[in-house]
Parts: structure tokens; C-alpha cells; sequence
């Protein structure tokens, strides 16, 4: 069923002062202990099924090695900046910056917000996103998203889509009921 949320109206950025920048500190093995340890469980069954089916435990380690390298933001300590340059990404000394204008969509959850590198809010774009916790800052996050972003959908689990030619937010259309 399509959602009712509309979108709701903002003054042009022009005429506001823009919000000051957010920093997060997320560590997920504190802030959401249950899913780091269901990555952790799923890699290290992973890895021993694999050693177990090939009888090669050295395979098996690999296999868990390789998994947990990729999926390293479910246990280390990453910082987010959301500022005027858009949204900064580090993790180890490594840094990642998104600016606002690469932003073409975004997708609130009930534990974040996760933001869209295309027009496409489904399928394979959301594995391209960036996923932020709220981190106790859910209003000084929704300014960011007013201000830069342009309009909000109200409520969880809206999305909003940017249209490129016009630079601004809009809903996608709704999904085709299965008949």
C-alpha cells in the first residue's frame, strides 16, 4: 500500500540561517550490541560451514576473515559530520565525504536515515547509500535534511527523492499493486 505522507513545506534556504554542524560518534558493538552480534555469529558460522564442507579449516578462517573485513562498520567506532560541505564519513583514520548535491534521495528508518546515491529509492541503490544512526540527535539530523536537502516526507520509513533537473525533494511514484 502506498504511503499518505506528504511532504511537507519549507522556507527556501535563502532566507534561513543554516543549522550547525552535528557530529555522531556511533561504535555498534555499544550502541546496538544485539546486531554486532548477530554479524559476528553469521561470519563465524560462515566461515565454518565453509571449513567444514571443503575440509579445510585454513579455507574456513578465510572465508570468516574476508567477511568480517567486509562488514567492518557492524563493529568499528565510526564519527559522521553533518556541516555545510555535506556529510563526512571516518573510521580509522580513513575519511569519506558526501556533499549535499550527491544526495539524490533519502530514506528515513526508525534507527536512521539512510541516504540514496540516485534517483532509485529501491533495489541495489540502497546498498550504495549511507546508512546514519540518529545517534540521540534526531532533530539537529532532520534540520540537515530540511535545510540542504530541501523537503522532508514526514514520519518513518518515508522516502524523498531529489529530481535532478529540478534540484529538488519529491516522492517516488507509488509501486504498481500486484494483481
Amino acid at each position: 500500500m502506498p504511503s499518505t505522507h506528504r511532504p511537507t513545506a519549507v522556507t527556501p534556504a535563502a532566507t534561513r540561517t543554516p543549522p550547525p554542524e552535528v557530529t555522531i560518534h556511533h561504535w555498534p558493538p555499544r550502541d546496538r550490541p544485539l546486531s554486532a552480534a548477530v554479524v559476528g555469529a553469521l561470519v563465524a558460522a560462515a566461515g565454518a560451514v565453509s571449513g567444514w564442507a571443503t575440509g579445510q579449516p585454513a579455507l574456513g578462517a578465510l572465508v570468516a576473515g574476508l567477511l568480517a573485513v567486509a562488514a567492518w562498520r557492524a563493529w568499528l567506532p565510526a564519527r559522521y559530520e553533518l556541516d555545510g560541505g555535506g556529510v563526512t564519513e571516518s573510521a580509522l583514520g580513513w575519511r569519506r565525504r558526501i556533499p549535499w548535491a550527491y544526495i539524490r534521495g533519502f530514506s528515513e528508518r526508525r534507527d536512521g536515515v539512510l541516504f540514496l546515491p540516485d534517483d532509485a529509492a529501491q533495489g541495489a541503490a540502497a546498498f550504495r547509500g549511507l546508512y546514519l544512526p540518529w545517534g540521540g540527535q534526531t532533530d539537529a539530523i532532520r534540520a540537515h535534511l530540511d535545510y540542504y536537502l530541501g523537503l522532508r516526507a514526514a514520519g518513518r520509513g518515508s522516502t524523498v527523492v531529489r529530481s535532478q533537473a529540478e534540484g529538488s525533494a519529491r516522492r517516488p511514484p507509488p509501486a504498481e499493486p500486484n494483481t
